[in-house]
């Protein structure tokens, strides 16, 4: 199966769903459907139907008080606008970053903050991207902290903030002691 059919059944199955989480009334089934939506909405370029299902995802988590999905269709969003309105994009990036935040949520915060130096370096700003990157290398270091087998690294190859890019590599390791 192709990447364009792989999106078209992706999309389907949202549709689906969402018909059936509306008619059961769990609007949290709806809203995760929503958010597929507007995934596989983003990947066939309909970014206006992408913008108005995470929205309404978005809004249907809000209401439920499921902060945590609330921000990931945030993200969702972002995502999806991140190459036609930067502006809005980082916006949006940024309150999902501080819903992440106020969850507790590393990784969430750790995937605003890897998205939000990639729309700043491909908006001409490494400098921005660059401060987003340095942000995140300490929850890189509080993972290793956390879960002694993961190794996060970054080489001179692979860290050069003279040309705006970072790279860090993770790797499974067994415990060595170190």
């Amino acid at each position: 199966m192709g990447c364009a059919e792989r999106i078209q059944a992706t999309r389907s199955a949202a549709v689906t769903s969402g018909g059936k989480g509306e008619g059961r009334g769990s609007r949290l089934i709806l809203a995760h459907a929503r958010r597929g939506q507007c995934m596989a909405f983003e990947h066939i370029d309909k970014i206006e139907n992408a913008i108005a299902a995470c929205r309404e995802a978005g809004d249907i988590f809000a209401a439920a008080g499921d902060r945590e999905d609330e921000a990931s269709s945030l993200r969702t969003w972002a995502d999806a606008i991140s190459q036609t309105d930067a502006s809005e994009s980082i916006r949006l990036y940024k309150q999902a970053q501080e819903v992440f935040r106020g969850n507790g949520s590393e990784r969430g915060v750790a995937g605003i903050l890897n998205n939000l130096a990639l729309v700043y370096e491909a908006q001409g700003d490494p400098a921005t991207a660059e401060k987003m990157q340095r942000q995140l290398s300490p929850v890189f270091v509080s993972w290793t902290t956390k879960a002694p087998r993961r190794r996060l690294w970054a080489t001179s190859r692979t860290n050069d903030w003279s040309r705006g890019t970072w790279v860090a590599r993770s790797s499974s390791m067994r415990n060595r002691g170190s």
